[in-house]
Formats: C-alpha cells, structure tokens, sequence
C-alpha cells in the first residue's frame, strides 16, 4: 500500500480536488437556479466539464515519466540510474560498492564522465573502477569504511551544479 501512495497519491489527490470543483458547481447551479436552466448556466456547465476533462488528460500525461522502482528490481533501478546519469550534466555519486555500474555500458558512460570532469565518487574503500575512474579524471573520496556507517540507501545521486 505505502508504494502505491507514493506513485499515485498525488496524482490520486489532485484528481479528487478537480472532481470536487466540478461537483460543486453543478451543486450551486441544481441548487440556486430555476428547473430549467438559462442559457449561460447550459454553457457555463459544458465549459466546466470541457476543462474538467482536459484537466484530466492533462493531470495523466503529466504523470507518465514518473516511475516507482521496488527494492528488488534492480534491473529497472540499473537502466534509471544509467540514463539519469547520462543526462544530469555533472555527477555525485554516494555508493557502497558501485554494483549497479558492472555493466559496459554504465562503466562507459562513467569513463566518459570522468573524462570530461564531471563525476564526483564517494564510497567506503576503492575498488577496481574507482580506480579506473579516478585515472580517467573523476573525484573519487574513498572515506574509509570504519569511519562512517555505511549510506542508508544503496547510492545517491545529485546534480551537481
């Protein structure tokens, strides 16, 4: 339940609030007007359910980027990551072990990073390719591995400037 909130409660929410907006304006023209309804109140009633509906539309084409990853799909989180790195300019990246980039091409994308100085590496110790990145121009912190708790999340990433 607590992940579906998080992908469409606000969705969910805003939806409410417009088919509330909708309701209360036919509640005002059932309750303030004669049985048969004037002209204008016809047309005031179909605009409202026009930009009700494109509102609507609007609210789910909005929402169609947006993704929720679980835990376990470490396949999708993989891809996400890659192509949010690819675009997001310059990096920093706060990681246990970097598995999610033994992979070419992430390690590519990476190496390019790097050589462009726009990779910023934090983790506990260094390994194979923090090494390989840091030769290629990256940031590399390897900040010791009994000095700090290791992150709450399996990595994270910020643009960086």
């Amino acid at each position: 339940m607590q992940v579906w909130w998080i992908a469409w409660g606000g969705l969910v929410q805003r939806l409410l609030a417009l088919a509330g907006s909708l309701a209360s304006l036919v509640g005002v023209l059932v309750v303030f007007l004669p049985r048969d309804l004037p002209w204008w109140a016809i047309i005031l009633l179909a605009a409202s359910v026009f930009f009700f509906i494109v509102l609507v539309f609007l609210e789910f084409s909005a929402r169609g980027g947006r993704h929720v990853f679980g835990k376990t799909d470490t396949d999708g989180i993989k891809r996400y990551l890659h192509d949010w790195i690819e675009h997001g300019g310059r990096v920093a990246i706060w990681t246990r072990d970097m598995s999610w980039a033994h992979n070419a091409e992430t390690r590519r994308l990476l190496l390019d990073k790097a050589g462009r100085a726009e990779l910023i590496l934090c983790l506990p110790e260094h390994i194979e390719l923090s090494r390989e990145l840091a030769a290629a121009g990256a940031e590399v912190c390897a900040y010791g591995a009994t000095r700090l708790e290791s992150p709450a999340s399996r990595f994270t990433i910020a643009f960086f400037g």
